[in-house]
């Protein structure tokens, strides 16, 4: 299996140089991540990693996109960095407090962590709504059952600061976490200004509620 993951190293390391202009992968993490398929995501244009010590590594479908299974590991995605501008709406008037921020680039988790990757990091499974535990088919539309590839809750910030450091990993500072989810937009939230934009965007009031 190494000799797998260093080809694959091989083989991505003149794309990942091409679209990280200056950036070098440090060699520690050759031990712990393997690009996902041959090049970028179709769709948002950024290579995306598998981080080995959290499941198995995600594979890409036909259509792009990545088919995830409950024994999947985390999916990391490479965000440049540069300078963006970091902020949020005043509580009153129309004002935005802006401010310039630089980042170097950095890995962002594509997805919530699900129960699957954290009871393989710790050994157990803290959620209230998993396999044998309860579930209301209500909870979703489809009426899905639970699985391990949901996410996992009942974690507090005490239990992310002690074990993802373990695997490698740690939780986004504040201005990571905003340049991911903003997206190089401008507007008050990533999909638009007004609040009617999170309407199918955000899951601020789901169809159980």
């Amino acid at each position: 299996a190494g000799g797998q993951y260093a080809e694959a190293w091989q083989n991505s390391l003149p794309g990942l140089r091409a679209a990280y202009s200056g950036f070098e992968v440090p060699p520690a993490v050759w031990m712990g991540l393997v690009p996902i398929g041959e090049g970028p995501d179709p769709q948002s244009g950024l290579w995306e990693f598998a981080h080995l010590m959290t499941g198995e590594p995600a594979a890409r479908g036909e259509d792009g996109k990545l088919v995830l299974t409950e024994q999947t590991g985390i999916v990391l995605v490479l965000i440049a960095g540069g300078t963006f501008s970091m902020g949020a709406p005043e509580t009153k008037g129309d004002v935005r407090t802006l401010h310039d921020v630089d980042l170097s680039p950095y890995w962002l988790s594509k997805y919530e962590m699900t129960q699957g990757q954290w009871q393989r990091l710790t050994g157990r499974n803290p959620s209230c709504y998993g396999p044998g535990l309860k579930w209301d088919s209500q909870w979703l539309a489809s009426g899905d059952e639970a699985s391990l590839l949901r996410p996992v809750e009942q974690v507090s910030w005490w239990d992310c600061e002690t074990w993802l450091p373990r695997c490698g990993l740690s939780l986004p500072s504040e201005a990571q976490w905003e340049c991911g989810v903003r997206g190089n937009t401008q507007t008050w939230f990533w999909c638009g200004d007004k609040g009617t934009s999170l309407q199918g965007n955000a899951n601020v009031s789901d169809a159980y509620a």
